[in-house]
């Protein structure tokens, strides 16, 4: 589900930001990607949490998800679900 186009970096032109909520969305190989993916240098390690949504919520209400753009997906996508319901 497409959930906007955000400006990032505004006085900066730093560029835009596309969002998407993802339903009923599975890894497609054991860590994730697909069997011919190659990395490409983001070494960052993840690790994938099944949170029930009003964990969710309370984490973006607790300020727990630190990146802005990230907490700005989830609330919107968490909107969207309650918009939708």
């Amino acid at each position: 589900v497409f959930l906007g186009r955000y400006r990032t970096a505004a006085n900066r032109g730093g560029g835009f930001i596309y969002t998407y909520l993802l339903k009923n969305a599975i890894p497609l190989v054991p860590k994730g990607g697909s069997v011919g993916f190659v990395p490409t240098g983001d070494d960052e390690a993840q690790k994938i949490l099944h949170l029930p949504v009003d964990q969710v919520l309370k984490s973006v209400l607790e300020g727990e998800f630190q990146e802005v753009k990230w907490a700005a997906t989830i609330a919107n996508s968490l909107l969207h679900m309650k918009s939708v319901a």
